[in-house]
């Protein structure tokens, strides 16, 4: 049986690139948003799922597995690297809609 699947909720071409997200969290000084850049590559490049999967494998993005792995990912950056980047406490919204 194939996994359960569904339209993305975001069409690709809605993603925002690095360079907006770094807008978005208010990360200015181009230090930082390069150091940001850095280590969102490395980060999506060495994630594993808790199944074994690399983040750069989780293209399916109509598969609700692969959906659940991609906000895991995204939440799991935002704890590791909170503060590190952008003001703690700034108004930015976390993937699960609650604001951070």
């Amino acid at each position: 049986m194939n996994p359960p699947r569904r339209k993305p909720q975001i069409a690709l071409s809605r993603v925002p690139s690095i360079q907006e997200l770094c807008d978005k969290l208010g990360i200015k000084d181009k230090r930082k948003r390069h150091c940001f850049t850095q280590t969102a590559l490395s980060w999506r490049t060495t994630y594993l799922t808790s199944e074994g999967q690399y983040g750069t494998d989780l293209t399916a993005w109509n598969l609700l597995s692969v959906q659940r792995d991609l906000t895991d990912m995204a939440i799991n950056f935002l704890r590791q690297y909170e503060g590190k980047f952008w003001e703690c406490g700034a108004d930015v919204q976390h993937p699960r809609n609650k604001a951070r």
